[in-house]
């Protein structure tokens, strides 16, 4: 059975356990997601492969991060994936974000894993809150008052591959595509696509009306 090895430096390699039983559970409601929406298994895989690596190491607030890396994958096997970052607005709090859309469909794994855990965020897969198995409430692009923290407007505009790269060594976020290209056997080639995503850009949504908020977060990094 292929391990989900994850090679984030020279030095050491770690083995991405697949048996947490919160991603065990989700994965099934996944399954069926998949098949009501006559989508590709590999969304599917892919994603569950994300949950597992930010439950193993407890990554909390991974939402840049983690859409990112999904964007390429999903991106390098054809799909039509969009990488987007905004404000969300859950009941009257707001917190800064990043997410992947494939045909308008929202794909958020870092939920399972959110720095604030008094939100109630479960993740969400092609629009599905994994928890409730509905449709999720979430405002994705809202626009509070406060509008987007300092950090959030830093990685909007640092250049993608700057981003991405590493830093003093190894693979830098480029390891988790690697890790799970080898865990599915998609065969990508990260060394190649260092280069082909160099002028990546994020996709602001400010597609709601500007509102006061009540409370602000800029917890979900």
């Amino acid at each position: 059975m292929p391990q989900l090895l994850l090679k984030k430096n020279l030095y050491g390699i770690t083995n991405i356990a697949l048996d947490n039983p919160r991603v065990t559970h989700y994965s099934r409601a996944i399954t069926d997601i998949i098949k009501a929406h006559h989508s590709q298994p590999l969304i599917a895989d892919i994603y569950i492969a994300m949950l597992h690596i930010i439950v193993e190491l407890d990554w909390e607030g991974a939402c840049h991060p983690s859409s990112s890396i999904l964007y390429i994958l999903y991106k390098e096997l054809g799909f039509n994936p969009t990488l987007k970052m905004g404000e969300v607005q859950i009941d009257h709090r707001y917190f800064d974000h990043s997410w992947v859309e494939i045909d308008g469909s929202i794909i958020d794994a870092s939920l399972i894993s959110p720095i604030n855990k008094s939100l109630g965020l479960n993740p969400i897969f092609l629009d599905i809150n994994l928890d409730t198995l509905e449709h999720h409430q979430l405002t994705y692009g809202a626009v509070s008052s406060l509008g987007l923290s300092e950090f959030t407007e830093i990685i909007y505009h640092r250049p993608f591959h700057k981003y991405m790269n590493p830093f003093p060594w190894g693979l830098g976020k480029w390891a988790y595509v690697e890790a799970i290209s080898n865990y599915l056997e998609l065969g990508i080639n990260v060394h190649s696509l260092l280069s082909k995503y160099k002028y990546t850009k994020r996709t602001m949504v400010r597609n709601q009306k500007k509102r006061k908020a009540n409370e602000k977060n800029h917890l979900l990094r």
